[in-house]
């Protein structure tokens, strides 16, 4: 601390540093993330379609085929949602759209970047 003006230097003109205001102001910590799914596309479902789309899957896994499941549906009348009778073919590619989407309902991936210091730029008017 300086005791006479006259001898007192300006603190301005000896500061090899610009001061800055706030030099922190301009510059974020941020962090660059991606997420991947197909979640968002599956549509809602009646409770009856799923819980037959749910039968279908049960007795093939149990070792039915399609052809058994067809003659069986047929047999108890029950009918597609078209109010159609089913074939092999139909039971075959309804088992196959089920399952691919019970995979797609899980189908998430996330990648996540190490965080990087940005500099914001402001555009001024």
């Amino acid at each position: 601390m300086w005791t006479s003006h006259e001898i007192s230097r300006n603190r301005s003109q000896s500061n090899r540093f610009h001061y800055t205001k706030n030099p922190e102001e301009n510059i974020t910590l941020g962090f660059q993330t991606e997420i991947y799914t197909r979640t968002l596309t599956t549509p809602y479902l009646d409770p009856k379609r799923v819980r037959r789309l749910e039968l279908l899957s049960e007795l093939h896994k149990q070792g039915v085929t399609d052809g058994q499941m067809s003659l069986w549906f047929n047999d108890l009348g029950i009918l597609t949602p078209q109010n159609k009778q089913y074939t092999p073919s139909l039971i075959w590619i309804t088992r196959k759209k089920w399952e691919q989407r019970k995979v797609r309902e899980n189908d998430t991936c996330f990648v996540i970047y190490p965080p990087q210091f940005y500099l914001i730029e402001r555009i001024r008017k």
